[in-house]
């Protein structure tokens, strides 16, 4: 009798360290709101005098996001910024990457720099609801 009420112990000990050990690794609803407001939200479009001006950036604030291009589709991806400063992103079928990123002029001025290449990206805040940039050319 007693190994019978010991078994039974031990299986609701484990399963509820098993349902414990499930919820590990994800998002809590602290987390979906802190990346809610990360001040990364919102639709960027490139700027500059190359031939990459002519693009948006979009970050949701449910950690996903996308490339927005005339003429092309969307290219999603998953963000996540595990640092102040720091922004990882995973796009389908081409890997992750890491770049830093600081944002100035009051909100509206975006500057990204891919941990590999060291060469920085500007993007200006825009309405997502205005059309998308064309090429400069």
């Amino acid at each position: 009798m007693f190994k019978k009420q010991f078994a039974w112990i031990l299986a609701i000990v484990l399963l509820a360290g098993i349902v414990a050990l499930a919820g590990c690794g994800n998002n809590t609803s602290d987390d979906a709101s802190a990346l809610a407001n990360h001040p990364l939200v919102g639709a960027w479009d490139a700027y500059g005098d190359g031939e990459y001006d002519y693009y948006r950036l979009v970050f949701n604030g449910d950690g996903t996001g996308a490339i927005q291009e005339i003429g092309y589709p969307d290219l999603s991806f998953i963000w996540e910024v595990p640092e102040n400063g720091q922004l990882f992103w995973t796009f389908q079928g081409l890997g992750r990457e890491e770049w830093t990123y600081t944002i100035t002029g009051n909100g509206n001025l975006l500057s990204m720099t891919e941990r590999e290449e060291g060469l920085p990206w500007f993007y200006e805040r825009v309405d997502p609801s205005s059309p998308l940039p064309a090429p400069s050319n």
